[in-house]
């Protein structure tokens, strides 16, 4: 008797209805969720990839297999390939270190020195660094730019330095001092 009344409950429209209704909306906040999900960086990607480049230690060392265990076993967190950290966190740790370093040196004087070396490949590399000139705290020397040049004489300094400018100080932006 009791099963037939269940049976008979879930036939009625109401029934039907409200079931209806509620599995639409389960299923808009599931997506909604995967969306968000999907398009949340997680937190704890970024603060890895955030570490080893801080560490300065490669981003390819989290695919030795011996380190990647270590790190899931004790974290309990999947660990994401080099390339993933790569592609979808680096950007935007680069970005968030340059606003720091737009924010240190905004309306004070600066000092800029470039070098440029060649590395083991013989490809002229460029280095651009920074500091607040400030008599009363030393500086802080910030690497602002480091880029690959096809060519190194005077043109291509200034060029890279005008670049380095842009980076510091975007456009649109006033600063004093300079």
């Amino acid at each position: 008797m009791f099963t037939s009344d269940v049976t008979q409950h879930i036939k009625t429209a109401k029934h039907e209805q409200a079931f209806n209704q509620r599995k639409r909306r389960e299923q808009s906040i599931s997506q909604s969720l995967l969306t968000e999900n999907l398009n949340k960086k997680s937190d704890f990607k970024s603060d890895l990839t955030e570490a080893l480049v801080f560490a300065n230690i490669p981003l390819y060392k989290v695919n030795n297999l011996k380190f990647k265990n270590f790190l899931e076993k004790y974290t309990s967190k999947n660990i994401p390939d080099e390339s993933t950290l790569r592609k979808d966190y680096v950007d935007s740790i680069y970005q968030k270190t340059l606003t720091k370093i737009q924010a240190e040196v905004f309306n004070h004087k600066i000092w800029v020195s470039i070098d440029e070396t060649t590395d083991v490949d013989g490809r002229y590399v460029a280095n651009v660094i920074v500091g607040v000139l400030d008599s009363e705290v030393p500086g802080k020397v910030m690497l602002v730019n480091c880029e690959h040049l096809e060519k190194t004489n005077s043109t291509t300094i200034a060029q890279l330095f005008d670049r380095t400018m842009n980076l510091i100080w975007p456009q649109g932006v006033e600063h004093n001092d300079v």
